[in-house]
């Protein structure tokens, strides 16, 4: 207890709270003091709660990447992507990261999962990225990739290290039925046309039609035919073939087709022409003089 007189000034009592997770709870105390007046004892008792809402001292950010680096919202089967998380501190505290481990859905392969870690000290001047590359292993309407687990603790603390928990994102996964692919040059220059093939293979077990229709961008012009409608036997394959005609040297990015499958209206372009082509090195014309 405290013995306090008048005009003694305030009295401070602390305590520490550790909190392993992000959670937010209510947080009660109660004062219990004696008032004593003209020799006589008052015993007197006060109460409050407050909220309080734990956070880990980083920030993270997960994103999902085709293995060319490009951001993707739908999986296919048997593709791999690769997940990446970002960590940023938070905190002026340095913070150590000493393991970072992925719980990953049992619909999902999951390669280099025995790779070492080391231990990262994460400042507000540096970021720690980790990635990992999932595929999963059969078709479902929405796959939810799994758990990240990060052990940390802050430097110099004698606290032991705390594991925090991060729901990795989901995200629909489908079974292709076709697959493209694109034949053309890795180079060209301007006004010459680059011959361009798209080849589309019926890999499922029944027939199925197909609506494609290539684009020309604000790059090039199109020479040639650039529809396709027809229907494609099992195990069989279909061409598309025109010519692009670059206006702009540099690195120009090549215009994907559009295409329709329609026994699976519900499978977006996107998803068909994700490993296509997506840029061509364009050289400037020469220009060769008439003296």
């Amino acid at each position: 207890g405290i013995n306090a007189e008048y005009g003694d000034g305030r009295f401070d009592t602390s305590f520490v709270l550790r909190c392993t997770s992000s959670v937010t709870f209510d947080l009660s105390y109660t004062l219990s003091y004696t008032v004593t007046l003209g020799g006589k004892s008052y015993p007197c008792l006060a109460r409050d709660t407050f909220a309080l809402h734990s956070v880990p001292p980083f920030a993270e950010t997960i994103s999902l990447l085709s293995t060319r680096g490009d951001p993707i919202s739908t999986l296919v089967t048997c593709d791999r992507c690769l997940v990446v998380t970002s960590l940023t501190a938070e905190h002026d505290t340095s913070i150590v990261i000493s393991d970072i481990r992925y719980d990953i859905d049992q619909t999902m392969f999951i390669d280099d999962e025995t790779q070492a870690r080391k231990e990262f000290s994460l400042t507000r001047h540096n970021v720690l990225n980790d990635c990992v590359s999932v595929q999963p292993k059969a078709s479902c309407q929405w796959a939810s990739i799994g758990k990240l687990s990060l052990v940390w603790q802050r430097q110099g603390s004698v606290q032991e290290a705390t594991t925090t928990e991060v729901s990795l994102p989901q995200v629909p996964v489908v079974a292709l039925p076709v697959f493209l692919s694109c034949s053309m040059g890795s180079c060209g220059s301007v006004f010459s046309p680059i011959p361009v093939t798209l080849s589309i293979v019926n890999i499922s077990s029944y027939v199925q039609e197909v609506d494609m229709i290539a684009e020309q961008g604000d790059s090039f012009m199109l020479a040639g035919h650039k529809h396709l409608r027809c229907k494609i036997l099992p195990n069989d394959k279909e061409h598309l073939q025109f010519h692009l005609i670059p206006l702009k040297h540099g690195l120009l990015t090549v215009p994907l087709p559009s295409v329709k499958l329609l026994r699976h209206p519900d499978i977006e372009s996107a998803v068909i022409t994700n490993k296509l082509i997506r840029s061509v090195f364009i050289k400037p014309r020469k220009f060769v003089s008439s003296g």
